[in-house]
């Protein structure tokens, strides 16, 4: 292995520094206006999404809303997931979580409602952010070590949705235990 030498050392402590300053700027800059941008190309595909699913896969009982003020259900026949985003500054974030209310089996009878004001088992949070790494405006997971685009995020919601569907359905876990537990495939 090679040993990185100052003048090395330097030069990318100086790129390093300016990819910072020019990420502070942008979100400072455009992050608001960027972020509801992203926030409405998320709810869009997740739309989508869940419309392919509905088609695809219909035994599963998707479903997918948001309110006025973008509070958004995904939900199985089995269990769901709720996200909002939250305009805070600095940075702005997409919370998402699992209410008690709906993890577990839901009746054919009220498909198509979703509930409000209930109690989340689990939370996380995803930070909006600048990454040139990343191809531009993503969304950072709440320890900063994973960096998502908006299609990926959707990506990840809806993946969620389905595992915790699978172990609700498989009677793997009851309404109070953690939903973003990682449990092992049989």
């Amino acid at each position: 292995m090679h040993a990185e030498d100052a003048l090395t050392r330097a030069k990318r402590a100086d790129t390093e520094s300016a990819a910072r300053i020019q990420r502070q700027q942008l979100l400072e800059q455009n992050g608001v206006a960027a972020a509801l941008q992203e926030r409405d190309r998320l709810i869009q595909s997740l739309h989508e999404r869940v419309a392919e699913f509905t088609k695809q896969v219909p035994r599963l009982g998707t479903q997918y809303g948001c309110d006025g003020s973008h509070i958004c259900t995904l939900r199985t026949t089995a269990a769901s997931i709720n996200f909002t985003y939250i305009p805070v500054l600095p940075p702005p974030r997409l919370g998402l979580f699992c209410v008690s209310g709906m993890c577990c089996s839901v009746s054919r009878l009220r498909q198509g409602i979703f509930l409000k004001n209930l109690e989340p088992l689990n939370e996380r949070e995803f930070y909006f952010d600048y990454q040139g790494s990343r191809g531009g405006w993503c969304w950072r997971n709440e320890d900063g070590g994973t960096f998502l685009t908006t299609p990926e995020l959707a990506d990840h919601i809806l993946k969620l949705m389905i595992d915790l569907h699978d172990r609700v359905e498989k009677k793997r876990m009851s309404a109070r235990d953690d939903p973003w537990a990682e449990e092992d495939d049989d």
